[in-house]
């Protein structure tokens, strides 16, 4: 096991048992994220947290500013985890861009995975002719300029209209801070990678089973990315939440446990 690694991502293993979840947080949030999943599956599963570099819990100051610029970086990250701690047949959970992080690393290495959950996942954010991810090119544009123009303002305006929730008002505020907690250099460069990526191609060659799990009303992710990844990945199942924004593992934890708990007793 690499010590330096182990600390250089903030991880955690967590529990105990036959299966291994590896849990991935998406951008500006922190492991933190998912601590009703760790509460609900640590007397069953062996459970590794992690922090991307560059998120508010893990500083960036010793970073090349150009690794930001590609997802490869994140990936190659994961990869270095997963060697650290000897990790083979884990089922890797991917929050947000987390989702196709994890398809880079199983097309990278398939032998690593078992099966993949994606929470609130998108294979691509910007809209074509005939796909809706969400946004326009000049709505990202726009996000881009505002970001650059006052980033702390951007921060705290996306952070709680991304995670807006009815039945948890303090979920807005919570993600607001973390993205204000980013470097706004880091944070710009990382946002571009995210949301200029496509992997729709990649899809069809996911050849594991996958949950999908969508909530309504996400202004990052549509319902129809949820749909469009169930019918592109080869097997997959697809659980709308009855729940709303970004942030489902903490606005409606119960439904992704039960959903998560189901799809580990039976695999589809």
């Amino acid at each position: 096991m690499s010590q330096a690694t182990i600390g250089r991502f903030n991880v955690r293993v967590i529990g105990s048992g036959d299966t291994t979840l590896v849990l991935a947080h998406g951008f500006g949030a922190s492991q933190h994220v998912w601590e009703h999943q760790v509460s609900a599956f640590r007397q069953t599963c062996r459970i590794v947290l992690f922090d991307h570099i560059g998120c508010a819990a893990n500083d960036a100051a010793d970073n090349d500013l150009a690794n930001f610029s590609s997802l490869d970086f994140h990936r190659d990250n994961i990869l270095a985890i997963y060697d650290a701690l000897n990790l083979q047949r884990t089922v890797f959970v991917g929050h947000s861009v987390s989702s196709m992080l994890g398809v880079a690393v199983y097309l990278a290495r398939p032998e690593l995975f078992e099966r993949m959950i994606f929470v609130a996942g998108s294979p691509c954010y910007l809209n074509t002719d005939n796909y809706l991810g969400g946004f326009s090119r000049d709505e990202l544009n726009r996000l881009y300029s505002s970001m650059a123009a006052d980033y702390f303002k951007w921060a705290n305006g996306f952070g709680k209209a991304v995670s807006a929730n009815p039945g948890c008002p303090s979920l807005g505020e919570f993600f607001a801070g973390k993205l204000s907690s980013m470097r706004p250099d880091v944070a710009q460069l990382v946002a571009r990678a995210i949301f200029e990526l496509d992997y729709r191609a990649h899809l069809e060659n996911v050849g594991l089973p996958v949950l999908i799990l969508q909530a309504h009303n996400d202004l990052a992710v549509p319902e129809q990315v949820g749909r469009y990844l169930h019918d592109k990945l080869p097997d997959s199942r697809l659980v709308l939440l009855d729940a709303e924004g970004h942030l489902p593992q903490l606005s409606a934890p119960e439904q992704v446990n039960q959903a998560i708990r189901a799809f580990l007793e039976t695999g589809s």
